[in-house]
């Protein structure tokens, strides 16, 4: 196992990031408790990550409740008994004002999302639309890296969050 000090914590975000264009959304709600679902995300340098969903979903009605969120990034095509890597996170969600859709326009379709339609842009995103941009802004971030953690995660120091 490697000395976290000496572990490239960046450059293992960022693979893990490019590696999946979707996440892995955990929500609640006091009532009907846990709720996850998958969300294609884009990210920024922040790191803070981008997606887009219905407002009347089950997850955003839990986030105007309440919202903290964890979430998973991982790549499906990881060889189950080779090495895996993988982030967990914790955080809070906003939903973004029509103010911010260019920005978040750029960088949710920015990496060659596989949703990105040019004419079904125009009618998701008018002011009135049923679907809105979200950003998850980033508490912790752990990683589960086991070619060089071993079979354990460990906490993103917080210097190493920001991206190059």
């Amino acid at each position: 196992t490697m000395d976290p000090d000496k572990y490239a914590f960046t450059t293992n975000i960022i693979s893990i990031f490019k590696s999946s264009s979707y996440l892995s959304l955990a929500t609640i709600d006091p009532v009907d408790g846990v709720w996850i679902n998958t969300l294609n995300f884009g990210y920024d340098k922040t790191p803070d990550l981008y997606y887009m969903s219905k407002i009347s979903s089950r997850h955003s009605l839990n986030i105007i409740k309440n919202n903290k969120i964890s979430a998973s990034i991982f790549s499906t095509s990881q060889h189950p008994y080779k090495y895996v890597k993988g982030l967990q996170i914790t955080g809070k969600v906003k939903m973004l004002e029509d103010d911010q859709l260019d920005l978040a326009a750029s960088i949710y379709y920015g990496r060659n999302n596989i949703f990105y339609d040019p004419k079904m842009i125009m009618d998701k995103h008018s002011k009135d639309s049923v679907w809105k941009f979200y950003v998850i802004k980033i508490n912790e971030i752990f990683i589960y890296d086991t070619e060089f953690l071993g079979d354990s995660r460990i906490q993103v120091p917080k210097k190493y969050m920001k991206l190059p």
